[in-house]
């Protein structure tokens, strides 16, 4: 076995043996090949993981944990008891920054001491959508269409403004904001958006685009844009230069799948799934045939990829891959309901469907 996986492990047998004598809690259930370095009991709406804190928004407040060992940093009241977005209000990372959207107000807090940086007051309906940096917010305008704002968020000023169609959906890479809203409303004609691309720093249009449901894709570190519905095979993935909208030739097709779900990725995706099961394919970017295919025993709903290792999350199972071979390294099917998961170092940070957060090592795989 590898040594350093070994060490890794042995830490944290030493680390759990220390906090079960400070009273700390062990796994629940008790799974044979975890190692449970913290667990907190938290009813969480949205978890944030950066910089050694765990982040969790609840019903009326802001924590930070520390990820390290699972005890709480700071907490800021929000004020969300009686929010409007459920489950969760919008909440992003910003460099060492929180930001958090509640109501009609944007706030920002410091991540490392949890004091309040700004705080702004928007027109319109609530924040709705956040992305950055740079700092922008998007808020539906008086049942007129959306409006997107450009916000400092040391002072809390508001810099730019854009209107916009009925927003769906806003993606911010390479400092391009791109918007996805409907051609009018989403009752007449969905199928139809616009795809409008404007200058992140103050929002200057950069070019519009009809397309038939377009998303925002990363293939091998490249932008690409898909249109037409993903789960019937029909769409065209192609290339995007984000700063002119130009497309360039379409991505090789790649092997039909049977799963209504269809993937993860461009990349990744489950070709086959049912009740106990889910068939999922690597396929080669510049080919599209495929480069493994794995069945793992549980369905599954979430991934995170770290380095060669890829984990796959489902149900209460917990899968670990070899991301060049497929190869299955290691299996849990009586884990934690995981609904996403966080790496830390070595560790991982699940937070879990039954209102809990917790960190923990995996042994060594056989």
């Amino acid at each position: 076995m590898d040594q350093v996986v070994r060490q890794v492990f042995a830490v944290c047998a030493v680390v759990l043996a220390l906090w079960s004598a400070l009273g700390a809690q062990s796994a629940s259930p008790d799974t044979p090949g975890v190692v449970v370095r913290w667990s907190r009991e938290i009813e969480a709406r949205e978890v944030l993981l950066s910089a050694g804190s765990v982040f969790v928004q609840t019903k009326g407040a802001l924590i930070a944990l520390d990820a390290e060992s699972g005890r709480q940093i700071w907490e800021q009241p929000l004020g969300n008891e009686e929010s409007p977005r459920r489950p969760a209000d919008p909440m992003i990372l910003l460099d060492d920054k929180i930001v958090v959207g509640v109501a009609h107000k944007v706030s920002v807090f410091d991540a490392g001491t949890g004091s309040l940086v700004s705080r702004t007051e928007i027109p319109g309906g609530p924040a709705r959508l956040i992305a950055g940096p740079p700092l922008v917010v998007e808020t539906e305008w008086r049942l007129a269409g959306s409006v997107i704002f450009r916000i400092d968020p040391a002072s809390g000023k508001i810099l730019a403004r854009q209107r916009s169609n009925f927003v769906e959906g806003i993606f911010l890479r390479d400092g391009v904001l791109l918007v996805k809203a409907y051609r009018s409303s989403p009752e007449e004609a969905p199928e139809m958006h616009i795809l409008s691309a404007f200058r992140a720093s103050d929002l200057k249009t950069l070019w519009n685009m009809r397309a038939d449901w377009p998303e925002l894709h990363e293939v091998d570190g490249v932008a690409v844009l898909s249109v037409i519905a993903d789960y019937d095979r029909g769409g065209r993935y192609m290339p995007i230069n984000l700063q002119t909208g130009e497309l360039g030739p379409p991505l090789p097709r790649r092997d039909p799948v049977e799963a209504e779900w269809g993937g993860a990725t461009w990349e990744l995706e489950s070709v086959d799934s049912g009740d106990n099961f889910d068939r999922m394919r690597r396929n080669d970017p510049a080919s599209g045939s495929p480069i493994w295919t794995q069945d793992v025993p549980f369905p599954v709903t979430g991934f995170l990829r770290d380095g060669s290792k890829l984990y796959l999350y489902g149900g209460d199972g917990l899968a670990v891959l070899d991301w060049e071979t497929g190869r299955l390294r290691q299996v849990l099917k009586s884990f934690q309901p995981i609904r996403e998961l966080f790496l830390l170092n070595e560790s991982l940070v699940a937070w879990t469907f039954d209102d809990r957060i917790l960190s923990f090592c995996l042994s060594p795989a056989v």
